[in-house]
């Protein structure tokens, strides 16, 4: 039987998908072939247009579903699926040399072609084809930092880690990649998908998103100027979006849409009945082959727990957060595997300590008995000073081996002491991680970016630290007066 040493040492945490709406919160996680689901109604105006409008609210809301899953202290893993009101998509060729500096040239694409401040958003993109094909094609999404920022936020107050961060058009993708049934995956089809936010219409080949259309119910609203929309202004509405979307796609890949995947809601029969007046395509129901039981509600998070199960080195699609997904991912497994093992430690030692007393005391003991029985007799039997010496002899190994222990256990502390000495008052501490590697991170608040600059330079004075960076972009203001920063370093020595 082969033992897994790794995941015995630092075991990888389970990862499930987290879609977030305006109305719902909905929590999956695959665990052996078997779901585990959650579900919060979020009170009215917490989220709004994908954007979140009361986050004390939302942060409860998260705090209830936690609860529902696991103990409020135990970290949840997820990916997120937020909203798409906000997320724009677009595709981008590479030129065939670009393969040799891939990710500066498509960071440098995504610069050009962005829609919104590149200043102020997050993008990131994924492959769509590869230089065998003869060409290089991305997808490329962008979305307001300040967005994502306050779901990562609200969602690290209510103990969640958040590994990456997708929107539903790469989630239905990845679901059908997996599950569905009667696919071609080298044929176009457009995935039109009523969700409760909106209805969303993406384009998928190659188990890839080629294009994603959404439109909010608000706006469908707005548009016919009335608080409830009937069944016939949605069909007209997915008749005009099915039109510029298929001729869209035609004029710029050079090829015609001919199937529908229909994602089953209630006027699932009126939209079929609709289409096939309407246009000349091939509709059919989306049928996964596994969890078919699931209701359609949930297929957003049960796309994002597929991407959960897959290794973290080979997460290549889009995460539209500050940082890579393998980044984040590894960083989180750090921080565990240092609490893990220093309460494992912790009690080794103490064991060892409890051992070492009773056998002192069993040797002190031994040698008394010892002592009055050379009083009492002339000479001492050989056997019993051979005995003597293997007892002393095994508690010097025992000393040593606690005092290897201590010596090989990184002397955390005084590196802790010394970073809040450099602080001092006008810095404080959200959070101080170091991985295996001697890379550390502190992510904290200041009274003023004067303060932060000001520490930055003080870490750089600091003989045992270097590489001391603050990237600009993220020191921002808090609603306190407050600002939160991040700083990276390297420490080069833990000897204070």
């Amino acid at each position: 039987m082969k033992i897994d040493v790794k995941r015995f040492i630092n075991p990888e945490p389970p990862v499930g998908g987290l879609e977030v709406s305006d109305q719902t919160l909905r929590y999956l996680r695959i665990d052996g072939g078997r779901l585990k689901q959650s579900l919060i109604q979020l009170p009215p105006g917490v989220i709004s247009g994908g954007a979140v409008k009361d986050k004390p609210k939302l942060v409860s809301s998260l705090k209830a579903l936690h609860r529902q899953i696991e103990l409020p202290k135990k970290s949840l893993h997820v990916v997120l699926v937020m909203p798409s009101h906000r997320i724009y998509t677009q595709t981008f060729a590479l030129p065939p040399t670009a393969v040799k500096n891939l990710e500066e040239t498509a960071k440098l694409n995504l610069e050009m072609i962005s829609p919104i401040d590149a200043a102020t958003s997050y993008r990131s993109y994924q492959m769509l084809s590869t230089e065998k094909s003869g060409k290089l094609e991305a997808l490329g999404a962008f979305v307001p930092s300040k967005d994502v920022d306050d779901y990562l936020d609200a969602l690290q107050q209510a103990n969640f880690a958040v590994l990456a961060v997708e929107f539903l058009a790469l989630s239905l993708a990845r679901l059908i990649k997996e599950y569905g049934v009667g696919v071609n995956p080298n044929n176009p089809y457009l995935v039109i998908n009523l969700s409760s936010d909106g209805p969303n219409l993406t384009v998928v080949k190659n188990n890839n998103p080629y294009f994603s259309y959404f439109v909010p119910w608000s706006s469908l609203r707005e548009e016919i100027g009335a608080k409830k929309v009937s069944t016939k202004e949605v069909l007209d509405s997915l008749d005009r979006q099915v039109r510029q979307i298929t001729t869209f796609y035609s004029s710029r890949w050079g090829e015609p849409i001919r199937d529908i995947l229909l994602i089953n809601s209630p006027i699932a029969k009126d939209i079929i009945a609709d289409l096939k007046k309407v246009f000349d395509l091939n509709i059919q129901f989306l049928t996964i082959a596994k969890f078919g039981h699931l209701s359609p509600l949930w297929i957003g998070a049960l796309g994002g727990a597929l991407r959960g199960l897959i290794p973290r080195y080979k997460d290549r699609f889009i995460s539209l957060t500050a940082i890579g997904v393998e980044k984040s991912y590894y960083r989180e497994l750090t921080i565990n595997f240092i609490k893990s093992w220093r309460n494992l430690i912790g009690l080794v030692l103490g064991f060892m300590v409890l051992v070492l007393f009773i056998g002192n005391v069993f040797l002190v003991r031994g040698s008394d008995i010892l002592a009055k029985d050379l009083e009492s007799r002339g000479l001492v039997p050989l056997d019993e000073v051979r005995t003597l010496q293997e007892a002393a002899q095994a508690f010097n190994q025992s000393v040593d081996f606690v005092d290897r222990i201590k010596q090989e256990n990184p002397p955390w502390s005084p590196f802790l002491n010394r970073i809040k000495v450099l602080g001092g008052a006008r810095i404080s501490f959200d959070r101080v991680s170091i991985d295996p590697n001697l890379n550390a991170i502190i992510l904290g608040r200041a009274s003023s970016d004067a303060s932060v600059i000001a520490f930055k330079n003080t870490l750089e004075k600091e003989p045992n630290f270097s590489n001391v960076t603050l990237p600009l972009t993220s020191i921002k203001a808090n609603a306190d007066g407050t600002v939160s920063f991040n700083i990276t370093f390297r420490v080069t020595s833990l000897i204070f």
